[in-house]
């Protein structure tokens, strides 16, 4: 996809590899009796489809524990720099706002205390629980609607299971 409307110079610039769907496949798998009793071991595989960003040399990246972490291109080499983490457990997905590229929205797909969908208004440096209204179930996907970017969906263990917005 092409960027169309930006703020901040951004028209034109391309999103990389980006497609039209996305998806997940996860196993664990945890010994509980024998030499190895309480290893666990697992694996995946996650395809990432569309995804709007507000430059297409920046990647937005969560972690299993709740990291978050922006990595740029500058032409010549890579910068890291940590973000503020919304929760600390699994981020499942991260979605940039097209019409504004400091607001980000974020999803935890791990039950415990704390919310499960995060919104961001200053580019990941503090965070706002959002989950206020949702069931009380793992968040695994959220997308900002390209009809109405104060609109966001979010889908959980369950499917689809409703709009906030901003």
């Amino acid at each position: 996809p092409k960027v169309t409307k930006s703020n901040d110079g951004f028209v034109g610039n391309y999103l990389p590899n980006t497609a039209l769907q996305q998806a997940a496949l996860w196993t664990k798998y945890t010994f509980y009796d024998g030499p190895v009793a309480g290893l666990g071991i697992g694996g995946g595989v996650r395809y990432v489809g569309q995804s709007y960003g507000n430059d297409a040399n920046t990647i937005l990246i969560g972690t299993s524990a709740g990291r978050m972490l922006k990595v740029t291109w500058n032409g010549t080499s890579w910068t890291k720099v940590q973000l503020t983490s919304p929760a600390p457990k699994y981020i499942s997905c991260i979605a940039v706002d097209p019409s504004n590229p400091l607001r980000l929205w974020a999803t935890s797909s791990r039950m415990g205390p704390g919310g499960r969908v995060f919104r961001s208004d200053n580019g990941g440096s503090t965070w706002v629980n959002c989950s206020a209204g949702l069931p009380n179930i793992p968040m695994n996907s959220v997308v900002v609607d390209p009809a109405n970017f104060k609109r966001v969906w979010v889908a959980g263990h369950r499917g689809m299971v409703g709009a906030a917005l901003v």
